[in-house]
């Protein structure tokens, strides 16, 4: 059985020269009230990039801010899985080695992390906006 990870810099879990990806993990239960309207995930400060997956279906990829997610289609009533993936850079791994590489070695999902309703306009103008980093 695996164990809880909270939003964090991976340092705090003994991981300071992993680099590769994390995942995260959640089971959400939700009504059809819910899922009936437009809900976003805000991951807040995350280094370096990351990708949600709900009930196995992408829900974009962000390599910048803001690191939110438009759930809105992917939710289902009753029990849903939510898996962020966060992908940091080689730069923790080349402290290990000698190397003349640099880079910022933070990596996590810092959080906070909230899932919230969001108004049907504010909804359908952000969906506009963050068409681009659709897969």
């Amino acid at each position: 059985k695996g164990g809880r990870v909270k939003p964090g810099p991976w340092t705090g879990y003994a991981l300071p020269n992993y680099s590769g990806v994390g995942v995260y993990r959640q089971t959400l239960t939700l009504s059809a009230e819910d899922v009936s309207m437009p809900l976003t995930l805000d991951l807040g400060q995350v280094l370096v990039a990351a990708e949600v997956f709900v009930n196995g279906k992408s829900a974009g990829i962000r390599l910048a801010r803001p690191f939110t997610f438009d759930l809105f289609g992917l939710l289902r009533e009753g029990d849903n899985t939510l898996e962020v993936r966060i992908a940091n850079t080689i730069a923790p791994h080349y402290t290990t080695i000698p190397s003349l590489a640099q880079g910022p070695t933070a990596s996590g999902m810092i959080g906070p992390v909230t899932l919230y309703r969001v108004e049907r306009r504010q909804a359908e103008s952000s969906a506009r906006s963050n068409e681009c980093f659709r897969p």
